[in-house]
């Protein structure tokens, strides 16, 4: 019986990899592609909330609840977290535990290292909410001192659509990561000879198009900005060409191939919204002053509302911090812990033992130590959560949340609205009977808001969950208010308060609703199939994997076979 390889395109935008293909740029994708069954993937909405993954790895349905987000919320202490291993925390195996066989997994999003199969964590995975570690314990400090660490791990924060230099260094990072990945699993696949499903995620698309993406989409306020940034995202798609190519060509032919991505690429319409200017909007509008200025309005207006363009060598984060009013400087430590590199620190033990471990860490590309694999069991790791205050410009106003009717709270992309309810929060100053009325006055809040280039408005409108379900100790959600952005903008202009920003845009890509899925094998005939859910490619590749093994929650198997 042949096996199963199953490879993912963290983000992999399938209009652009078509692009490269019929333009000569991608031999092994435009090879694999002629030779496969294809379709779509849908992943709306779940594409917009960072669980994708999650439903991937366990093949199960997420609901708009405790489980439905990203983040988690702890209404005592009014801080936002994130859990080290949301799938675990559920009580959900991961797929490929159900295969009678061996499995392998390398840097799998959401993917932990507990089970029997061997597993590799966040060897070089983009926003990696695991650490790095391995299954058997020691294989990844193995394979990082034979092969190498991922250069760009944890580093791509550290860079910005602004600083070329560091776009640069960036994707001489990515590159090299994607050829070492090859190597790796190449190594993984002869050492474990007997593994009947490999599965493995290249991170290096998702890492490039958040900060290159402007030059794509000839309609971005960026896309003149940086004549060299679509040369650089090529230049990272044709080294994941090469690397697939070679993770293809050491198979067997009985062996069957998927190469997927869960999700797309487009213009990100949503961070600086999100992170900045509705936070912003909302403590104007409570305490009547600001918290964070921009640039000279009136210079602005009169220059033609220009992009507003970070210091080189200065990270978007720090440029904002920069902007407080009345804040003091930031320490080394409070740079430290805002760097989003700080994600793979804060999930092992603090004290001298991880400053002593750390010294001799490797530097990424960007200067940002790549610690060691983790010391610790899986069930300890598992057990920890992680600070989301920590990893945005939002954390700044965590201090003001409990003395306001209604918050802001960290996200990806669309913004987060949550409001402050008396039983629910320690400090809750809204009624549950007044819970409707917050909600009126927040959409008119947002809603009166303007992009001052082009005169739009911000949002349409803002997704509400009811007063039962905001209190329902099951269901509770992470937001009251989901808030769906229009369009990039680095400036709100309010009726009432006024201009708020400009400020430097942030990441320029952010996910779109769209993936797709590449089938290839002994039994599988090329040709173009109807759109799918992504809940469907976990049951498939299962099923590819081992016929008698038992389905997920969710999903159906895609008849490419048989």
């Amino acid at each position: 019986m042949g096996r199963t390889c199953a490879i993912g395109l963290d983000a992999g935008s399938i209009e652009f990899i078509d692009e490269l293909c019929e333009r000569g740029v991608l031999p092994n994708l435009t090879a694999l592609r002629a030779r496969s069954a294809r379709l779509g993937l849908s992943s709306a909405p779940y594409h917009r909330h960072g669980t994708l993954w999650t439903q991937f790895v366990t093949g199960t349905q997420n609901t708009f609840d405790r489980t439905g987000f990203r983040f988690f919320f702890d209404p005592a202490t009014y801080e936002p977290y994130e859990k080290t291993a949301q799938h675990d925390a559920q009580g959900v195996a991961p797929f490929w535990e159900r295969i009678t066989g061996r499995s392998i997994t390398f840097d799998v999003p959401a993917s932990t290292i507990s089970g029997r199969g061997v597993a590799v964590t966040a060897w070089g995975a983009h926003a990696a909410s695991y650490p790095r570690a391995s299954n058997p314990r020691g294989l990844l400090r193995e394979i990082d001192s034979r092969f190498g660490v991922h250069p760009g791990f944890e580093n791509e924060y550290e860079c910005g659509w602004h600083d070329p230099r560091r776009l640069e260094l960036l994707t001489t990072a990515l590159e090299v990561g994607a050829v070492r990945r090859a190597e790796i699993c190449t190594d993984l696949m002869t050492r474990f000879a007997d593994w009947q499903l490999f599965t493995v995620v290249f991170s290096e698309a998702h890492s490039a198009s958040e900060m290159m993406w402007h030059s794509v989409d000839p309609d971005h306020p960026l896309a003149a900005y940086d004549p060299q940034a679509l040369g650089r995202l090529e230049r990272t798609f044709i080294a994941i060409d090469r690397a697939v190519g070679a993770i293809a060509s050491s198979l067997r032919p009985d062996d069957t191939l998927f190469l997927f991505s869960l999700d797309g690429m487009q213009s990100s319409h949503g961070d600086l919204s999100s992170i900045v200017l509705m936070p912003e909007l909302l403590h104007r509008a409570h305490f009547g002053t600001p918290f964070i200025e921009g640039r000279d309005p009136g210079a602005w207006r009169h220059s033609g509302f220009p992009p507003v363009v970070p210091r080189r060598g200065v990270t978007w984060r720090h440029e904002l911090d920069r902007r407080l009013v009345g804040a003091p400087a930031p320490s080394w430590r409070d740079r430290a812990q805002r760097s989003r590199s700080y994600t793979a620190l804060r999930l092992t033990p603090p004290g001298r033992a991880v400053v002593e471990r750390i010294k001799g860490a490797p530097l990424g590309a960007l200067g940002i130590p790549i610690p060691p694999e983790s010391e610790e069991d899986a069930a300890t790791i598992e057990s920890r959560h992680g600070r989301a205050d920590e990893l945005l410009f939002l954390g700044n106003y965590r201090p003001f949340r409990s003395q306001m009717r209604s918050f802001v709270l960290p996200s990806f992309g669309d913004g987060y609205l949550r409001i402050n309810l008396r039983g629910r929060e320690r400090d809750g100053r809204v009624a549950i009977s007044e819970y409707d009325e917050e909600r009126r006055r927040l959409d008119a809040l947002v809603l009166a808001c303007r992009n001052p280039r082009t005169g739009h408005l911000v949002a349409d409108e803002i997704e509400w969950f009811d007063a039962a379900t905001a209190l329902d100790p099951e269901r509770r959600p992470y937001a009251d208010g989901i808030v769906h952005w229009n369009e990039p903008t680095d400036a709100f202009e309010h009726p009432d308060i006024g201009l708020i920003g400009p400020f430097p845009l942030h990441r320029t890509g952010i996910h779109a609703a769209r993936g797709f899925v590449w089938a290839s094998g002994p039994e599988i005939q090329p040709g173009v199939s109807d759109d799918r859910p992504v809940l469907d490619l976990a049951p498939t590749i299962l099923c590819s994997a081992d016929p008698s093994a038992s389905l997920p929650p969710s999903g159906q198997p895609i008849p490419f076979a048989g």
